[in-house]
Order: C-alpha cells, then sequence, then structure tokens
C-alpha cells in the first residue's frame, strides 16, 4: 500500500539535502573568488596602485591647512608693555586691531632663538611666558600663507633653524583658546609699578605720579603679581586670541 506521508517526508529530505549541497557550492565559490580578490588587490597595495593621493585640505575658514601634531610647547614668550601684559592676563585675551590672515593676525611668540634684529614689538617691559598644548605646524618658511586656522600654533623658526627667516618667531592666529599662562615677567620693579598702577587706575594712576607713593604702591604691586603668577603656577589661566581693542 503506498504510503504517502512517507514519500513526503523523504522528499523533503532529499530537497533540503539538495539546498544543503548548493549552498556549500556556493559559499565554497564565493571563498574562492574572494580569496582572489583579496590577493588582486593586495599586490595593487604593495605596487602603490592604491595610494592615498596627496591633497591640499581646505578647512571651514577656507584656509589651507599646513602639516601639524599634536605637542607640548612650553617657554613661548610674548614681549609688550607692561601695562598691555597686565591687562591681558586679568581679561584673559590677546587682543589685536590687525587684519585676520596678515602677518601679525594674532599673536607672535619667540621662540628657542630668542629676539633677533627684526623682533620689533610694539611695547617693552614685560614678557608673557606661556605654554602651547595642541596642534603644532611642522617648521614653515617665513612667506608661508594661508596660516590662520584657530587652535594651530605655527612654527616659523619658533623651534629651531630650519629655514632662512630673519624674524623666527611661533604665530598663534584669531579665535584660538586655551593657551596657558606660565608667568608675567617685568623688567624691573620701575616697569611693574608703572604697569600695576595704570591698570588699577583711579587712585594707584593718581598717586604713581607722587614719588613719595612709590614703595607704598611697589609692595602692593609685588603682592598682586605673586598671587597672579601663584594662579599661572597651577595652569589656572588659559587665554585665547581675539580680534578688537585693547
Amino acid at each position: 500500500m503506498f504510503d504517502r506521508l512517507n514519500w513526503l517526508n523523504k522528499h523533503a529530505s532529499i530537497c533540503r539535502r539538495a539546498r544543503q549541497i548548493g549552498s556549500e557550492f556556493t559559499l565554497e565559490k564565493n571563498r574562492k573568488t574572494l580569496g582572489k580578490e583579496t590577493r588582486r588587490i593586495g599586490r595593487k597595495v604593495t605596487q602603490g596602485v592604491f595610494a592615498a593621493p596627496k591633497v591640499a585640505i581646505i578647512n571651514s575658514f577656507g584656509s589651507m591647512t599646513h602639516p601639524s601634531q599634536l605637542k607640548n610647547v612650553g617657554n613661548i614668550r610674548h614681549i609688550t608693555y607692561p601695562l598691555a601684559a597686565l591687562r591681558i592676563a586679568k581679561r584673559k585675551t590677546f587682543y589685536s586691531q590687525n587684519n585676520r590672515g596678515s602677518y601679525d593676525g594674532g599673536a607672535n611668540f619667540i621662540g628657542v632663538l630668542g629676539e633677533t634684529e627684526n623682533t620689533h614689538p610694539k611695547g617693552r617691559g614685560a614678557i608673557l611666558v606661556c605654554c602651547w598644548i595642541g596642534q603644532v605646524s611642522d617648521p614653515l618658511p617665513h612667506d608661508a600663507y594661508k596660516c590662520d586656522v584657530p587652535d594651530t600654533l605655527y612654527d616659523f623658526n619658533g623651534s629651531g633653524l630650519h629655514f632662512k627667516n630673519n624674524d623666527p618667531r611661533y604665530f598663534l592666529p584669531f579665535d584660538s583658546k586655551d593657551l596657558i599662562l606660565c608667568c608675567v615677567e617685568f623688567d624691573d620693579d620701575q616697569a611693574l609699578l608703572k604697569g600695576w598702577s595704570y591698570m588699577r587706575g583711579g587712585i594707584y594712576a593718581f598717586l604713581y605720579e607722587k614719588e613719595l607713593f612709590h614703595k607704598y604702591l611697589l609692595r602692593k604691586a609685588v603682592s598682586e603679581i605673586g598671587q597672579l603668577n601663584a594662579e599661572c603656577k597651577k595652569g589656572e589661566i588659559k587665554l585665547s586670541v581675539r580680534r578688537g581693542g585693547v
């Protein structure tokens, strides 16, 4: 007697086995094809066929970015007059009225080569000693352009004599932030006294004009600058660079 149920079960088993064999064949075929393709691509990579093209990367400001890397650059020094130095420390901001993208469109700093004959700060009497932890460009020639990407310290021979450059410096463009102020130095007590008195203004500026009060004012100035530098030592004062008036 024909057993219909038994026949259906055997037929279903045969169909499942056939599909399994077909799947195994397809998988093996795909595996071999993938292996060939992988070896082909590997040869091309080795031969440089797939090497990434060199391109000029443009940032959101429309400026070409120069190669840079994360670094810690200490003891970069900004020379200025005492009143400006104290205002920068108090406001935690460098201000400059120069045009964005110009030679002085930000803040300049002396590097390891120190001052040269062409170092012409707008004022003297005080130095802001700073530290930068962030992106630092590779050394650049003096005529490099489009050096205005914020939060990038540009190395124009600031780190050493790499290119012919009669004005070695580091440069931090507008809209940069988190520049660490390490301390404020003054050429002498008189520079400190004058800068502090006029920064405080009011009665202190008035008393500064009277030599009789200089010792009194100097004691207060030294104490306040000591507190400022103690904050700097803790890394608590970070400066930004902005375009605008002092």
